[in-house]
């Protein structure tokens, strides 16, 4: 979610903040019902101390609450009536094996049945056991089958088992038996920015904030969604009523962090980071924050301690790589780098830069003879084939071009696991792959209905032009753009688009803005700017950035052919002898514009 990923949570990945690390959003418990202390008066002491049990659990203050049950307990009350606080109570306390106490039997009074069942359910997710955790929840919602707050943690749970159309409609139904239920609001909110958009999600967090003002998962969300959209001062706002709630909020603080770094405040940002506490510390977005900020700061060892945690954590993450390989480079671990990266090398569609670091990498050791082909890969990397999620097994098989493999492993996945999302997603990518675009473009459309992330929107986007729907896929990529004004993605799909429309005004202002974030040195993104300035009439600048693409990348026909047409009409002599050289090296016999899809192997 720049420094950082996106800040947003997706509903499985943003379930770690605060008190509840299993499932999301039970901040509904004390709408359950439930006589406090069974047969006795609620005005009793122990009625009374149970009551101030509930109030700590929603402070998450654990042990508060176990002080005043065992106190309850003291005073008359029986186990089953407070069985499923204390539970409860040491799970907040990060004890699972005292919870399991008084959860596992499942000795519950009537009246808190519901509550205890829903934690025996946390529990059971905490220690990996989904499908206890899914009996769980069903007998809770058996006792309280019109509770909203249950039917958001079985949403969630379907969600993370990979159930993500069944967490759809456990979601609605959670808003049926409560439409304004914060935790439900903030839960739709998530699934809807994830599949329409950042601006999509927002009235969702509105919604919940107009419930609960005080709602700190809503909070979290609404400012997380606000800076993603570059509206800084408001998600500067979102946080510090945060803090005014909560004044060691830990999300509140990695927020504010991620705020600072894309201001340039690397110092700042440090020291937010360094308040977060623990907890947060763990999350992989703060992880490759911290990394990132290290790295900034001069720190390339400290950013590789950091970032080979979470790059061997998520394999699949191609951010912490990037960063990771940079910070290698950078600390001088030439040999670490040849290790973690080397098979990158053998991909067809290895990254330039991975490349150019690998070819350093031989040079440093002496290898200058496998150096100098990776140079050349790197150089001449201008049209690299698709090859969607090669972490996949499906991806992985497409990576090997086995395609007819590939297909009949996706068919397999998407028969076994017809209601994941990334089934679809897998299936579209071996349909594609074997030159059935249409029905690709139908996985990804289902797929999206989930989860629109850019690997997919490029994907998609693909798929719809290949099948020759391209105003489809231009109408795509300008909504996904509008929900998403800092996707790189986007905004390199956006050129593309524009450049196919003749618009090179437009064309120029994306690519100058992909240049700006983190794309200076590639040389796609330049060779194309410098043929969009020219055809914008901007000469001197289509000049200027051709030089620059060139000077970075001189064993590059395509940066010689985009100096010579920029030097037509100025440097004759130059502009004939970088052309004539741009033909030896076949990079564009024919002389014509290079702008094309980047993600299309073809012009």
């Amino acid at each position: 979610m720049t420094c950082s990923s996106n800040t947003t949570s997706t509903p499985e990945r943003g379930r770690g903040r605060g008190r509840r690390l299993a499932l999301p959003l039970l901040c509904g418990a004390v709408a359950l019902a439930w006589p406090l202390v069974s047969g006795r008066a609620e005005e009793g002491a122990a009625a009374g101390l149970v009551k101030q049990a509930v109030a700590d659990l929603e402070r998450s203050d654990g042990i508060a609450a176990e002080t005043r049950l065992r106190r309850a307990l003291a005073e008359g009350a029986r186990r089953e009536d407070v069985a499923a606080l204390m539970g409860e109570a040491w799970l907040d306390q990060g004890d699972p094996a005292r919870a399991e106490e008084w959860l596992a039997p499942a000795a519950f009074s009537p009246g808190t049945a519901a509550r205890g069942f829903r934690e025996l359910s946390r529990l059971r997710r905490l220690q990996g056991d989904v499908p206890a955790a899914r009996a769980a929840l069903d007998r809770a919602l058996a006792a309280a089958p019109g509770d909203a707050g249950l039917w958001v943690d079985l949403a969630a749970l379907r969600y993370a088992d990979g159930q993500h159309y069944a967490a759809i409609e456990a979601a609605d139904r959670a808003l049926e038996a409560d439409p304004r239920h914060a935790g439900a609001l903030v839960f739709k909110g998530m699934l809807v920015r994830d599949a329409n958009g950042l601006a999509a999600g927002l009235p969702w967090f509105e919604a919940a904030l107009e419930a609960d003002p005080r709602n700190l998962d809503a909070l979290g969300e609404y400012a997380a969604t606000l800076g993603d959209l570059n509206r800084a001062t408001e998600m500067l706002a979102a946080t510090r009523k945060m803090l005014a709630i909560d004044g060691k909020n830990p999300r509140a603080f990695f927020l504010q962090a991620v705020m600072a770094a894309r201001a340039g405040e690397t110092a700042l940002a440090r020291r937010l980071l360094s308040r977060m506490g623990e907890r947060m510390a763990r999350v992989p977005a703060a992880i490759l924050l911290r990394g990132a900020l290290e790295l900034d700061a001069g720190n390339a060892q400290a950013a590789v301690e950091v970032l080979s945690r979470l790059a061997d954590a998520q394999p699949a993450n191609e951010r912490a790589r990037a960063l990771l390989a940079r910070a290698l480079a950078q600390a001088g671990n030439w040999a670490d780098l040849q290790m973690r990266f080397g098979r990158e090398a053998e991909r067809p569609d290895a990254s330039p830069y991975i490349l150019a670091l690998l070819a350093r990498a031989h040079e440093v050791a002496g290898r200058r003879d496998l150096a100098a082909p990776l140079l050349d890969r790197g150089a001449q990397a201008f049209s690299r084939p698709l090859a969607p999620v090669p972490q996949s097994p499906v991806g992985g098989l497409l990576a090997k071009g086995n395609r007819s493999g590939a297909l009949g492993q996706a068919q397999r996945l998407f028969a076994a696991h017809s209601g994941n999302a990334t089934s679809h997603a897998a299936l579209g990518d071996a349909l594609l792959a074997n030159g059935r675009p249409a029905e690709a473009a139908e996985r990804y459309a289902e797929s999206a209905k989930v989860r629109l992330d850019a690997s997919l929107l490029i994907r998609w986007s693909v798929a719809l032009e290949a099948a020759g729907r391209g105003g489809e896929a231009a109408g795509l990529v300008e909504r996904y753009l509008s929900q998403h004004p800092s996707s790189l993605a986007g905004a390199r799909l956006a050129a593309a688009i524009a450049r196919g429309q003749g618009d090179w005004p437009r064309a120029v202002e994306l690519l100058a803005f992909v240049r700006a974030n983190g794309a200076g040195r590639d040389l796609r993104v330049l060779v194309d700017l410098a043929e969009a300035r020219l055809r914008a009439g901007e000469n001197e600048e289509a000049v200027e950035t051709a030089r620059e693409a060139y000077t970075l990348h001189r064993g590059s026909g395509f940066a010689a052919n985009a100096l010579g047409l920029a030097l037509e009409g100025s440097d004759g002599n130059a502009a004939r002898a970088l052309l004539a050289k741009a033909r030896a090296m076949g990079a564009d016999p024919a002389g014509k514009p290079l702008v094309a899809n980047p993600y299309f192997t073809g012009r």
